[in-house]
């Protein structure tokens, strides 16, 4: 998992349930990458990026990390590898 914010200005923007994916050591993937794998189209979409990124992208993937650090096993995270995995394969063909 990788649910470290981009910069330490993002950190005042959360709340102290979410800081508790700074709890988790960081890795080369996780869920909330994998489901914004898009996110510079999303972000396009906004006339200033990094607003855009605070109030819709970097709730969403939190709350996903959240889910995923409160029911994380081995299993699971073979199972985001793999679903990684797929996800560069599809954006490659």
């Amino acid at each position: 998992m990788d649910p470290v914010p981009k910069c330490a200005s993002m950190l005042k923007c959360i709340n102290d349930e979410q800081k508790k994916v700074l709890t988790v050591k960081p890795g080369i993937t996780d869920v909330a990458s994998i489901a914004y794998s898009n996110e510079n189209a999303i972000l396009s979409k906004y006339e200033n990026p990094e607003e855009g990124y605070i109030c819709e992208i970097m709730p969403a993937k939190i709350k996903l990390n959240l889910q995923y650090i409160s029911n994380r096993s081995f299993a699971k995270d073979i199972g985001v590898i793999a679903e990684t995995i797929r996800k560069i394969f599809i954006v490659f063909n």
